[in-house]
Order: C-alpha cells, then sequence, then structure tokens
C-alpha cells in the first residue's frame, strides 16, 4: 500500500486486520513508501484498488533504479574484494563470495513472506 507522505505502523496493523476479516484470510500489508525494490515489484503487477498509472510507473522506474543501483554496489565491493585477494599473501586460500551470494545477503534483513497475489492499494 503506498500512503502519502508516509505509513503510520498503528494505522497499517488496522489495515491489515480490516483487510483479512473482510477476504477471510490473513493477508500481510507492506508500505510500498519503504519497502525493498523486490517487494515493490512483486506488488505492482497485483490487482489495483485504487488505479493511479503514474504512481505505479514512478514506483516501478523507483524499484527498478535501487535495484540497479544495488547490482552496482555488489558488482564494486566485488572487484575490490579480488583486488584485495590478489594482493592478500594468503590470496590462495581464500575463498571468493559470488555475487549471488553478495546479492542476497543485501536483502537478508529485509526478508518477508510473499503471498499467492498481492493488492496494490
Amino acid at each position: 500500500m503506498y500512503v502519502e507522505g508516509g505509513c503510520d505502523l498503528y494505522e497499517l496493523g488496522l489495515i491489515q486486520v480490516d483487510l483479512s476479516e473482510a477476504l477471510g484470510d490473513e493477508r500481510d500489508v507492506v508500505c510500498l513508501n519503504s519497502a525493498p525494490p523486490d517487494m515493490v515489484l512483486e506488488a505492482l503487477p497485483g490487482v489495483p484498488v485504487i488505479d493511479d498509472p503514474a504512481l505505479r510507473a514512478e514506483l516501478y522506474a523507483r524499484a527498478l533504479a535501487e535495484l540497479n543501483d544495488v547490482e552496482i554496489t555488489t558488482r564494486r565491493a566485488y572487484r575490490r574484494w579480488r583486488l584485495a585477494a590478489a594482493h592478500s599473501s594468503s590470496a590462495s586460500t581464500q575463498r571468493a563470495p559470488t555475487l549471488a551470494h553478495i546479492s542476497s545477503t543485501a536483502f537478508l534483513t529485509r526478508a518477508h513472506q510473499s503471498s499467492e497475489t498481492s493488492t496494490f492499494l
């Protein structure tokens, strides 16, 4: 859900309870203002409750830009590690992290459970 000016966690919790009761099953409600980019991209193709094409395009572009930034940062960190390992005396005993490992650790602190269908509010 996108809230102009940011999300109030208490209000977000109330919306989650109301939505879960109305639909008869438990739903996760996430504030798209501060959600990780992969979660935003997962939610946008969902069913819009209030559709604003300009807002959807802005959220989509912002999420892609953030993912691109993460990719660039990951590649730079990997290159720095490789250079440091090449100059280190114990470089032969060090094992290089994979790009997939570096990328996945960037999102570990923002782990989430995905639902089958996303609803875009």
